[in-house]
This record gives C-alpha cells, sequence and structure tokens, in this order.
C-alpha cells in the first residue's frame, strides 16, 4: 500500500549543501553512472542549431543511444565511455554547445520556445536573443563567474511569464517601458535598461556573500518568499501541437514521453533547421520548431510523431516526470520509469505536476511537482500530494 505524504515540498531531494563537491555535470565533467558516462549539454535559452542537434545525436550513438531532455532544458547522453569523451569535446566545441571549458557547467539559461512569439510578449524574439546571446558572452568572459555552482540558473522571460513557475537564481523579465525587472531574491529586485549588467552584478555579488555549502541564491540567509520563487500554477502551457505566431508563421512543439528523445528525432530537427526553422527545447521536457513557412506544420508534426514524441495535447504524459531509475543508477529501487508510464496511460490531462524516483534521492524532482512517487525499500511506493 502507498503511504500518503501531505506536503511534497517538506520531502525535498537533498541539495547539494550536503557535500562539499558540487555534483552537476557538463560535457567536460562527466557523471559516472550505472550505465556508463554521463554528459550534459546545455543549450543556452534552450536555443540549438543544427550542427549541435546532430553532435548530441552522434553522441548518442557512441553510447546506450539514450537522449534525456532535463528540468533545466539541458540535454543528457548516457552510457558513454572515458575513450569517447575527448573525441566528443572538440566536436561539441565545433558546434558552440562547449563555448568555455571553464565555464561549460555554468552556461544555464532557460526561455521559453516562444519567447518573443507569443500575443503576450513584451520583447520581440530578436530582443530576447540579443539578451540570451549578451549573457553567455558576459558569463564565459568572466573568469571569476567561473565558480558559480552547476545548478545556478538564469530565466529570461519575455513578459508574458511563460516562465512563471521555473526556480530562478536570477530571473529577467521584459516590462512595458522596455527596461527589464532583474529578481534575484534576497540580493534583491531592480530595474534596468541593460539587464545582462545587473545579472552579472549579481552572479558576482552571490560568489561574494554566501556562505560554505549555499549552492543557489535561495539559500542565502533571508531567503523565503522571493521575487524569483516560483508561482505555481501561473505559467503558459507546454508547446504540444501547432501554435499560429503573430507573425503568420507556425510553431511545432512535441513532448518527450519522460524526458527521452532518439538520436533519429534530433536529426529530424537538425533537418527542419535546415529549412529555415529554429529549434528550441525546453523546461517542460518539450522540443519546438519556431518559424516555420505556413502549410508546413502538418507535415512537422506527423513526423515528430512517427519518431515517438507526443504531439496531442491534454494527455497524460503532460507534467509527468521520472528519474533514471534501475539500470542506469546504483540507489535505484525500481523500475520507475515503466511504472511511470503506466501511470500516464490513466493519469488525467488536468492532473498536477507529477515525478516518479526510484529512491529517496528524488533526482530530478522540482518544486513545482505537486505529486510525488517515491520506490520504499519493501517494494510498495510511498506517495506525496
Amino acid at each position: 500500500m502507498p503511504v500518503t505524504v501531505k506536503d511534497p515540498s517538506a520531502r525535498r531531494a537533498p541539495s547539494d549543501r550536503a557535500s562539499a563537491h558540487d555534483r552537476c555535470p557538463g560535457l567536460l565533467r562527466p557523471h559516472e553512472a550505472q550505465d556508463g558516462l554521463l554528459v550534459r549539454a546545455r543549450p543556452f535559452g534552450g536555443r540549438i542549431g543544427a550542427a549541435a542537434l546532430r553532435a548530441v545525436a552522434g553522441a548518442a550513438r557512441r553510447g546506450n543511444g539514450i537522449v534525456e531532455l532535463t528540468a533545466r532544458a539541458n540535454l543528457q547522453v548516457r552510457g558513454l565511455a572515458a575513450a569517447d569523451l575527448e573525441p566528443l569535446a572538440a566536436t561539441f566545441a565545433a558546434t558552440g554547445l562547449l563555448r568555455s571549458a571553464t565555464h561549460d557547467r555554468v552556461r544555464n539559461a532557460l526561455a521559453d520556445p516562444l519567447a518573443g512569439r507569443r500575443a503576450g510578449s513584451l520583447a520581440d524574439a530578436r530582443r530576447i536573443d540579443a539578451v540570451l546571446d549578451a549573457l553567455d558572452d558576459a558569463l564565459c568572459g568572466d573568469p571569476r563567474l567561473a565558480t558559480l555552482p552547476g545548478r545556478y540558473l538564469h530565466v529570461i522571460d519575455d513578459g508574458s511569464g511563460a516562465t512563471a513557475t521555473v526556480d530562478a537564481d536570477v530571473r529577467l523579465t521584459a516590462r512595458p517601458d522596455g527596461r527589464w525587472e532583474v529578481a534575484a531574491g534576497p540580493l534583491g529586485t531592480r530595474v534596468e535598461a541593460d539587464p545582462v549588467a545587473a545579472a552579472v552584478a549579481l552572479a558576482r555579488r552571490f560568489l561574494a556573500v554566501r556562505p560554505p555549502g549555499a549552492w543557489r541564491i535561495a539559500e542565502l540567509p533571508g531567503a523565503c518568499a522571493t521575487p524569483s520563487a516560483p508561482a505555481v500554477g501561473t505559467a503558459a502551457p507546454p508547446l504540444v501541437g501547432v501554435l499560429r505566431q503573430p507573425d503568420g508563421r507556425d510553431a511545432v512543439g512535441a513532448l518527450a514521453p519522460l524526458g527521452r528523445l532518439a538520436a533519429e528525432t534530433l536529426e529530424l530537427l537538425a533537418d527542419e533547421v535546415g529549412r529555415g526553422a529554429r529549434a528550441r527545447v525546453s523546461h517542460r521536457r518539450t522540443v519546438a520548431l519556431v518559424d516555420l513557412e505556413p502549410g508546413r506544420a502538418g507535415g512537422v508534426l506527423a513526423a515528430l510523431a512517427a519518431s515517438g514524441l507526443v504531439v496531442t495535447p491534454g494527455t497524460g504524459w503532460e507534467g509527468l516526470t521520472a528519474c533514471a531509475g534501475r539500470g542506469a543508477c546504483g540507489s535505484a529501487l525500481a523500475d520507475v520509469r515503466a511504472a511511470a508510464a503506466a501511470r500516464a496511460a490513466e493519469r488525467p490531462a488536468d492532473a498536477p505536476r507529477e515525478h516518479w524516483s526510484a529512491c529517496p534521492r528524488r533526482c530530478g524532482q522540482t518544486p513545482e511537482v505537486r505529486r510525488a512517487v517515491t520506490a520504499r525499500p519493501d517494494g510498495g511506493w510511498e506517495v506525496q500530494a
């Protein structure tokens, strides 16, 4: 029988503050999992080009064929050998996924796949891209910022509130007056014309004041209900299906069940980028192609469905996540992915965010989760709701 606990936030996975080491993997710093080495690529702001998509697909074929799309829109490749790392690093560097050997794990930034392309956007797509490019340059160009923790996260919102539920360290939000609100919890909120300079100043400030073991701004003294904390239930729904952009072009989105992508799917996306579309990955475990010319969306959506993605909104897969589970992690107590997949078939479309974990560490569980299911040593499941 499952055991029910009322508040899932009261039983979160332990943070890295219990360890003296920042364990977040990168492209040059792999994680040793049960199924081999795991590397993590960080498409900055979820934007990824054709060459980078093909590089990740090629890396997956060197490994066990699995690419995972994470809660931060990172792409993880599993099952690699030590001999794979050096040639892959060179390939990733050539595609822009590895911009800096010293700042690889620092390049954490999220934006909605439709940022600048929604009816409620207060900053257009060019402006969003300009901020992301400048932020990436600023992070990689400052040697001091190489020591930022691997979990430190920037979120760029176009003013539509599409990323309102993301647990950010620094949130850059477009305003109607052309300026940006830059919020960083206990480090304060300011309105700036140059959001990148403000974000960099806040990152430096965080490094200067953080106590030992604090990996996030929310872990600083005085961090309680802060402006950068997630506001549950206020974000836009994930892009699944076809959406007409304000400029008359189309955007197509599809959900990766439990965040898993095939190498062939990444190559399909790369082909479409070669035809003029732009590819985006998101923290909702979706992939998207934006700026599609009219008349192409139907064929693209069918191809994504054929590759194993979910292209119909409102299924039980939306908001359902799981950790890697048995076969990939030595701590796993159950085949959690099979259990979560069975749950998807019966889960209502309007169900709250739900995460399944194979052990009490609850890897991958985010603050948005409202129903947490965790494997127990006795073979049962603990349900927190």
